[in-house]
């Protein structure tokens, strides 16, 4: 889904920046293994894109959370703290994005 929505904001000169969230890997655990694996994989499948083409618009925000595992309401959606780390994290790829557009907008 993301590299759709990277190509057609790219086919009308939209600067995209996407991430791969970070997950509750314990409440994972409680899916049965079919599912479980199907969730690994795919996060193993997006880690690898990422790597593999150094992407600038891609990033991978599985370990943003460490050490604040409480900002989780379910395995994969955050309360407010955990939107704020997204935010500060996401902030200086939006500002460069800007900064390279200014006086283009």
């Amino acid at each position: 889904c993301e590299r759709i929505m990277h190509s057609v904001c790219e086919e009308f000169s939209i600067d995209f920046h996407g991430c791969l969230q970070a997950i509750l890997y314990e409440d994972l655990e409680e899916l049965n293994q079919a599912e479980y694996e199907h969730y690994i994989n795919l996060y193993e499948k997006c880690k690898a894109y990422i790597n593999t083409n150094k992407s600038n618009w891609f990033h991978d925000f599985t370990g943003i959370f460490y050490g604040n595992e409480k900002v989780f309401f379910d395995k994969c959606h955050v309360i407010e703290k955990g939107n704020r780390i997204i935010a500060q994290n996401m902030m200086p790829f939006v500002l460069e994005s800007y900064n390279k557009r200014k006086g283009k907008l």
